[in-house]
């Protein structure tokens, strides 16, 4: 074949022969951006001194959460963090207006209701009462003696309970 035949045969396929030049730089650009993910990859890979190093570290976590722990449960405490121990008993004090059904569902039956009470301990309540005007479901005490009323009234209230005792381990 002579150069004026491939010019010819050049001529004959028109753009077709630019084709291999397309495909050429389409797998350029290709093998380039797989080329760019691999590296991206590689790098993203911990070396093996730094899984080291995290491993040391979370080891050293480890250590300390259990040390930590062994010292909490050598703690002796008779009473929940937020009450005070006094004369052998744990008192918790509102410190502020509440209604006295708040700390009968946080801490157990501080507060009772006047039904049960009222068949109950007879010899306890005041005189008159209970007598349950206006809803009156619970019990406070007053004028030393019960005296039935309403739940949702905003008081100070103390809770009291027997203090644990630590035994050792």
């Amino acid at each position: 074949m002579t150069v004026s035949d491939s010019k010819v045969r050049v001529q004959q396929m028109g753009s077709l022969g630019h084709i291999p030049l397309v495909l050429q730089l389409l797998l350029l650009v290709l093998f380039a951006g797989l080329l760019a993910a691999i590296v991206i990859q590689v790098f993203k890979i911990p070396s093996s001194e730094e899984m080291q190093w995290e491993e040391t570290k979370q080891e050293k976590f480890h250590q300390d959460l259990s040390q930590l722990k062994s010292e909490l449960d050598s703690l002796c405490r008779h009473c929940p963090w937020d009450w005070t121990f006094f004369n052998g008993n744990c008192y918790f004090f509102s410190g502020t207006g509440t209604a006295p059904s708040l700390p009968a569902r946080r801490w157990g039956p501080s507060w009772l209701s006047s039904k049960v009470m009222r068949s109950s301990f007879v010899e306890y309540w005041n005189r008159g009462q209970p007598n349950n005007i206006g809803g009156q479901d619970c019990v406070e005490f007053r004028n030393e003696g019960w005296n039935d009323a309403k739940c949702d009234d905003m008081k100070l209230w103390i809770c009291k309970k027997s203090a644990t005792t630590c035994f050792s381990k």
